[in-house]
């Protein structure tokens, strides 16, 4: 009557799932992804602010090759915390 309906559920190990992400290495080109998304990010609550009347200091993310440079640091250390 439905399809599939004859297959057995299978759970999904969720804690499993999560630290096998975790640990999986990330590369430099992710990494410089994540901080484009974060400074584009930045920049449209900072003209949402600017429009509303706020006057917001913060520096931001000016420098994501510094960054980039100390991810790129941690290759050669296991363990490396940002």
């Amino acid at each position: 009557m439905f399809k599939g309906a004859n297959k057995q559920f299978k759970s999904v190990d969720w804690k499993k799932k999560e630290k096998t992400d975790r640990l999986k290495s990330d590369t430099p080109e992710g990494h410089v992804k994540r901080v484009a998304k974060l400074r584009q990010r930045d920049s449209k609550k900072r003209k949402q602010l600017e429009a509303l009347g706020i006057d917001y200091e913060f520096p931001g993310y000016v420098s994501p090759l510094l960054s980039l440079l100390d991810f790129i640091s941690c290759d050669s250390n296991p363990i490396c915390y940002l």
